[in-house]
């Protein structure tokens, strides 16, 4: 993944702007997710203590089902539709179930197991591919087709508020 920049958009901050003045792009709203995804995964990293660490991971775990769900209910299904490359969204839905897995592990974890910090660790890096693979391969794509992207972007960020409360 890209350096995230030293001032992240939170995630809810970045669908609270969907809804005033001019709304983000789909993908520029599902970037702001990825780069405040990042600042989680670094945060716990270096949380200390327990009562921190819980917290982030249950932030993390929570704001990774939703970012995954809005892709799968909104944002896949109009690339399938429009896209010349299918196979892309047949592979992030399936790095998607590997992430799923993942946090059903950590949710009832004990956090100051190693076996659970290597869990979060493999998770970051999982993450961290996907991510990669969205902005190299899927995004580019997606900006180059005729889907209406401000849109989607409406639709995320509302499906986004809705999952969140």
């Amino acid at each position: 993944m890209t350096s995230p920049p030293t001032t992240l958009m939170r995630s809810t901050d970045a669908t609270q702007a969907a809804s005033e003045e001019d709304p983000p792009d789909a993908l520029s709203l599902l970037m702001a997710d990825h780069y405040h995804l990042h600042n989680l995964f670094a945060h716990f990293e270096h949380a200390l203590s327990t009562t921190r660490k819980e917290s982030l991971r249950d932030q993390i775990c929570r704001e990774l089902i939703v970012h995954m769900q809005i892709e799968e209910e909104i944002l896949y299904p109009a690339i399938e539709v429009s896209a010349d490359h299918p196979l892309l969204v047949t592979e992030a839905t399936v790095e998607h179930a590997g992430i799923k897995h993942l946090v059903g592990q950590l949710r009832q974890a004990d956090v100051d197991q190693p076996t659970t910090m290597a869990r979060m660790k493999v998770l970051s890096e999982y993450v961290a591919h996907h991510v990669q693979e969205e902005h190299d391969a899927m995004f580019p794509m997606v900006r180059a087709s005729s889907l209406d992207l401000a849109e989607l972007g409406v639709r995320l960020a509302a499906r986004h508020r809705e999952l969140l409360t």
